[in-house]
């Protein structure tokens, strides 16, 4: 049985991570830092984050990732025999 359980989790994991983290850190993560990189010093961070042309498009993809997320806590609880509330 916890054989069974490990795997589970495991494939859960490897999914999240494969299909869902890793492509949004790839294509989002270095983009960000070289806009950031270019901030003046008198402007804040938060203000100059907004300003970034692809900030809308991250913010919609990142929605997408939450849901996805909240896909996986949902499947980690059942796994893990808990209740899952948002």
């Amino acid at each position: 049985m916890w054989v069974h359980l490990i795997i589970r989790l495991v494939a859960l994991l490897l999914l999240f991570s494969n299909l869902g983290l890793r492509p949004f850190i790839t294509k989002w993560h270095s983009n960000l830092q070289v806009w950031e990189a270019q901030k003046p010093d008198d402007v804040s961070p938060k203000e100059y984050e907004v300003r970034w042309i692809d900030e809308p498009e991250a913010r919609k993809e990142l929605e997408i990732l939450r849901g996805e997320l909240n896909q996986y806590a949902q499947a980690l609880a059942e796994i893990a025999g808990v209740e899952y509330s948002k």
